[in-house]
């Protein structure tokens, strides 16, 4: 290989080395869905469900992100286990850690080591960047906030926006097996509240809001916005009620 190509190779790979291992700023990549309860499995005895545990990245940003050296972390009291990952994760896009391929055929990375180091009692889940920073951080020291271990609903994010160790920031898939690698599970309305939801990439706001309402037959008549005196003082508005319903009023 001529000189002047070999130095072109080198810079070139500095450069994919040094983009690839750059800090990542907090919540660039998210941790999206938690399987902690295991998976249902065909042919599977169900007492072995536990062993099918997978987890899901949301990358938040518009840009490829390379995970080369990122590592996820799960602790107790102490460090428990680590994960170095590898791969990408693209703009806006999932990255799918799975315990086994046998799970789903749609995945980023097989680690076979993954089954049964999701505790079931709660973990915190820390994700860190190659420069290891954390990008993010999620407390269930104390129990998972969703998911269901008898019926295998995952645990799935809503929003970002409030800390990721605020239990309400988190939903029970509506099925089985959760959304990987899809939108998280809508919410139903509940209580007769009517809810709103507002999308950040696949994590979800929710909010209640009340039906607003409004007198019938009030009208705004005439209105001085710019009196010569103080408009804290002076300023008015004048409405009139109808009465009559005429085409001509």
């Amino acid at each position: 290989m001529p000189k002047i190509l070999k130095i072109a190779f080198c810079f070139l790979f500095f450069l994919a080395f040094a983009f690839s291992a750059r800090a990542a700023a907090p919540l660039d990549v998210v941790i999206n869905e938690v399987a902690w309860m295991g998976t249902k499995m065909e042919g599977i005895e169900s007492k072995n469900w536990w062993r099918y545990e997978w987890l899901e990245l949301y990358n938040n940003t518009n840009n490829l992100v390379f995970l080369d050296g990122w590592k996820i972390e799960l602790y107790r009291t102490a460090l428990d286990w680590s994960l170095e990952l590898k791969g990408s994760i693209p703009a806006n896009g999932y990255f799918l850690i799975v315990s086994s391929d046998k799970i789903f055929p749609d995945y980023d990375l097989n680690y076979s080591n993954l089954g049964g180091k999701l505790n079931n009692n709660g973990q915190k889940i820390i994700l860190k960047d190659a420069a290891g920073m954390i990008v993010d951080e999620l407390d269930y020291s104390s129990g998972w906030f969703a998911g269901n271990n008898e019926t295998k609903q995952t645990m799935e994010g809503k929003s970002r926006v409030r800390p990721g160790s605020d239990p309400l920031n988190w939903q029970t898939s509506q099925n089985p097996g959760g959304t990987p690698k899809a939108k998280n599970s809508e919410q139903k309305t509940t209580n007769n509240k009517q809810l709103t939801q507002t999308e950040v990439g696949p994590l979800l706001i929710q909010s209640e809001e009340k039906p607003k309402t409004y007198p019938s037959g009030i009208f705004i008549n005439e209105i001085l916005p710019n009196p010569k005196g103080s408009d804290a003082e002076e300023e008015w508005i004048v409405a009139t009620k109808q009465l009559i319903h005429s085409p001509y009023l």
